[in-house]
């Protein structure tokens, strides 16, 4: 019953969390294919996804202007699920690489504008009820994720063809706006005085380190995401449908990590939690560099899942505890916009990498990074709920 009532109250931005999942899970098992059928080097795709980052990163300094725009935001949602789910479309249909490129870009404009208004409105709707609903959501971010991923896996084993594949996969991303349709809108953040004007001031330091351990992870996530089937189809000599076990693996794990990290971060605090699933999830970087073969390869990655899924919702959880109630929206989505940096550069700075030293040497610097974590977290001070701090 409790499930049923968080998945109630935060339903229209849970929606964005599957709908971005679902399309990049797609996205990341079809991968190895779009390379080559486009004979795409890994800087080249790397290129691409950067043209995703540029896109992201727009979208995500634009959406604090359409929240004053738009006022309550109704069918805000809906908004930016639809180009992403068309760059899908375009993706399958791009015959060169400045194609794709204009299609990630599209892709990215609506991811990023999805990542900071889900994010902020799964935090505003924490503060109202008093309910833990970020794990959630970023779990099932991860599930769909690894659903999709494993599904275009088979399909890419069938005699679909690549673009069919893109466009049952856009459908798919759209069928999510389904569940925004009576959306009850997003009520802007109120100040002291009630003018609906949102107070800003610079992020304060402790912020910004937490903004970084986000960073980190979702650069490790998204980057093991999009990489891992290449890795395990041209490094591994895997097939299609083992080269999306990568992926599924990543998800899968990651699902099961971020719905049970809350949990664990009651229990034995968040900060220990945080830094134990840093270090597996270094070991878990490091065991698919090294892996001889797919299956060392999809225990690595599993690791890596597990390890990374509840370092993001923990931090944004721990962000939130620097804020005050009227502002923590705001906050959120300035973190949003500073962590999910490592979100979109993650790709495109491992394809590089790739492309010079090979995939396996692009793991094994995403396993040193986690494994930085712990170091950075005891450089985080106890917050002090008496003096909150207001971005």
């Amino acid at each position: 019953m409790t499930l049923r009532n968080d998945i109630s109250l935060s339903r229209v931005p849970l929606a964005g969390f599957c709908a971005i999942g679902t399309g990049w899970g797609g996205f990341a098992a079809a991968t190895p294919a779009l390379k080559h059928r486009l004979e795409l080097t890994e800087s080249d795709l790397g290129f691409a996804l950067f043209c995703a980052a540029i896109g992201a990163v727009l979208a995500m300094a634009l959406v604090p202007k359409l929240f004053t725009w738009m006022g309550r935001g109704r069918g805000t949602i809906t908004l930016g699920i639809t180009p992403f789910a068309f760059g899908y479309v375009l993706v399958g249909q791009a015959g060169n690489f400045t194609e794709l490129a204009m299609a990630t870009f599209l892709m990215g404009l609506g991811t990023g504008y999805l990542d900071v208004l889900i994010n902020a409105r799964i935090a505003a709707t924490e503060s109202q009820s008093g309910r833990h609903l970020m794990s959630l959501a970023h779990g099932s971010f991860s599930l769909l994720y690894a659903i999709t991923a494993f599904i275009m896996g088979l399909g890419r084993e069938t005699d679909l063809s690549l673009p069919t594949l893109y466009i049952l996969l856009a459908l798919a991303v759209m069928g999510w706006s389904l569940m925004t349709l009576r959306d009850p809108g997003f009520e802007p953040e109120q100040n002291d005085q009630g003018t609906g004007k949102t107070a800003r001031s610079k992020v304060p330091p402790v912020l910004l380190l937490i903004s970084i351990m986000v960073m980190v992870a979702f650069f490790a996530e998204n980057s093991t995401e999009i990489w891992a089937a290449l890795h395990i189809e041209q490094t591994l000599g895997g097939r299609a449908a083992q080269g999306a076990l990568g992926p599924t693996m990543l998800g899968l794990t990651m699902a099961v990590g971020r719905f049970s990290g809350q949990g664990l971060a009651n229990r034995f605090g968040a900060r220990p939690v945080m830094a134990t699933m840093a270090l597996m999830g270094a070991a878990g970087g490091f065991t698919a560099a090294i892996a001889p073969t797919p299956t060392i390869a999809y225990i690595g990655f599993a690791c890596l899942g597990l390890g990374i899924s509840s370092l993001a919702p923990l931090a944004f959880n721990l962000g939130g505890q620097y804020l005050d109630r009227s502002n923590v929206a705001h906050g959120i989505a300035r973190m949003t916009l500073i962590g999910y940096l490592g979100f979109f550069v993650g790709p495109p700075i491992t394809g590089m990498l790739a492309e010079a030293f090979g995939l396996r040497v692009s793991f094994g610097l995403i396993a040193v990074a986690l494994a930085m974590l712990p170091l950075l977290l005891t450089r985080i001070p106890q917050p002090t709920p008496s003096a909150p701090v207001r971005l």
